[in-house]
């Protein structure tokens, strides 16, 4: 089940994805008790089907700011599924950037909204613990969180405004958990590779990231072969060096700004075959949370003559997923094969060819990939086997 999290800055209609063993439902009925809230699916004429799953989307309506519990419950039958949903506070005035971090701290936040004029006349409480290293930076507040178990705490700010409380705006998150949706968000790059390739070639892959004036945390310490500044706070820009077959997936604690404030968190990616003076390599993109879905369509792609074509799938759930893959040229051929993306290095990958040299000629096709599981994202590359050039396709 998936619990997808209201807009950032409102609190809006939440909507909960899940999947039901029902041929059609006829409604979905909520109950709030509390901080639990229930959905009781009800299925159209009660018949079940074994083998089929399907999504099922159901308004809760505005809930006021907090951690609930959520319960999939079948008519008449018991609960099927569990899960978790923050609904952060959008009316306080405050807003903390990113809006977790790990229970021992010690790495900065930026506080918005409260109207301050000097930091030495301002008190920070995360769940009643006063908060250090206070200053103003940039236009905000940045202060340090106390340390403080796993879970979703109430942020206080006091200045010469007030007093004011934003509920659950902060999550210390448990670093042995699995990534929580409503704390991280999945940043992935395609290729992260170094070394030699074939016929010759010897590949390089510039992965990078960097931020101005806001700050970007990460589940895990990252590394970097070249950095600016301290590579933590504002004003830093980095090469990553982290290597792996699958590329590399980073999980960016989620960034909350208000309306009126850049998030100039920026990240690029690209390849270039050193052996080669031809250019200076290809821009790939860099998948981010809405790029992910549960299908998509490549256009225009080149498929055969004196090129080889891979399409490189991902998803960030970390479990083995199910895709078909159909390949549809303008001539009017089509064919449709399965893929099963394999859990490796932190995701869900799988590398599928789709075109060899052995072809006569290359012909425009469109190639559509259909999950029957998590949502996933992918990158076809068409390698010119004579001068190793690449051109990079994705999803528009």
């Amino acid at each position: 089940m998936a619990v997808f999290p209201p807009a950032p800055d409102s609190q809006t209609f939440v909507k909960i994805a899940t999947q039901t063993p029902f041929c059609a439902v006829s409604r979905t009925d909520v109950a709030i008790e509390g901080s639990t809230i229930t959905l009781t699916v009800v299925p159209l004429g009660g018949v079940v089907c074994a083998a089929t799953f399907f999504p099922l989307q159901a308004s809760v309506g505005v809930v006021p700011a907090g951690v609930y519990d959520v319960n999939i419950k079948l008519f008449d039958g018991p609960v099927i599924e569990r899960s978790r949903m923050i609904v952060r506070d959008a009316s306080s005035g405050i807003i903390v950037s990113p809006v977790g971090g790990r229970p021992e701290s010690g790495r900065t936040v930026q506080i918005f909204g409260a109207q301050i004029v000097g930091e030495t006349l301002v008190s920070v409480l995360f769940d009643g613990i006063p908060a250090g290293g206070l200053h103003l930076e940039h236009g905000s507040l940045v202060a340090i969180p106390p340390s403080h178990a796993p879970g979703t705490v109430d942020v206080t700010v006091t200045d010469l405004a007030g007093t004011r409380k934003a509920v659950a705006a902060f999550t210390y998150f448990d670093p042995n958990a699995a990534p929580d949706p409503f704390v991280f968000e999945p940043l992935l790059y395609p290729v992260a590779y170094d070394g030699p390739g074939v016929f010759g070639s010897q590949w390089t892959t510039n992965n990078g990231m960097g931020t101005g004036r806001t700050l970007a945390r990460f589940r895990e310490s990252v590394g970097a072969r070249t950095c600016s500044a301290s590579c933590s706070q504002f004003d830093w820009t980095a090469v990553l060096a982290p290597e792996s077959q699958s590329g590399l997936l980073l999980w960016a604690v989620r960034r909350r700004l208000p309306v009126g404030v850049e998030d100039d968190f920026r990240v690029s990616s690209r390849i270039v075959d050193t052996s080669q003076p031809h250019g200076n390599g290809t821009s790939l993109p860099v998948a981010r949370e809405n790029d992910f879905r549960s299908n998509f369509s490549i256009d225009d792609v080149p498929i055969g003559g004196s090129a080889r074509v891979t399409l490189r799938l991902y998803s960030p759930v970390e479990a083995e997923q199910n895709v078909t893959v159909s390949v549809a040229d303008i001539n009017g051929s089509s064919s449709a094969r399965a893929v099963t993306l394999r859990p490796v290095n932190g995701v869900a990958y799988a590398s599928v060819d789709l075109g060899a040299a052995s072809d006569v000629r290359s012909h425009l096709a469109t190639i559509k990939v259909t999950s029957a599981g998590a949502k996933v994202w992918g990158v076809a590359t068409v390698t010119d086997n004579t001068t190793q050039e690449v051109t990079a396709f994705w999803p528009q």
